[in-house]
């Protein structure tokens, strides 16, 4: 009996070597949260371009409302002159929206303005 006390901790059998302790799951979890966090990056990134998408079509609606007002337009036909205007000056719509929004109105020397 004396011996089997003697005996170096590894020669004891695999049951009683201590292990580091795994708790069941763990590598679930972090795959899980490591998922979780691309999805939540995704999400904020989305919210970015709802967010500039929002402010764009806001200045759009009020370049529109803009044209309806002074030029006795329709919805269509306001935004059918703001199309054609940034064409002309190739430049996006909604910075052309910007320009309509600060001045008041579409004008030709406005569109030279704004391109020159």
């Amino acid at each position: 009996m004396g011996a089997a006390v003697n005996e170096p901790a590894d020669a004891r059998p695999a049951a009683e070597t201590p292990e580091t302790p795994q708790t069941p799951g763990t590598s679930e979890a972090a795959e899980l949260a490591t998922e979780l966090a691309a999805e939540l990056a995704a999400a904020r990134e989305r919210i970015a371009h709802l967010e500039i998408a929002l402010q764009t079509n806001r200045r759009i609606a009020m370049a529109i409302g803009i044209l309806m007002a002074r030029r006795g337009l329709t919805e269509d036909a306001a935004f059918g002159e703001l199309r054609a205007a940034s064409q002309r000056r190739a430049m996006k719509v909604r910075e052309l929206a910007g320009y309509v929004v600060e001045a008041g109105d579409l004008s030709e020397s406005q569109e030279e303005e704004a391109t020159g």
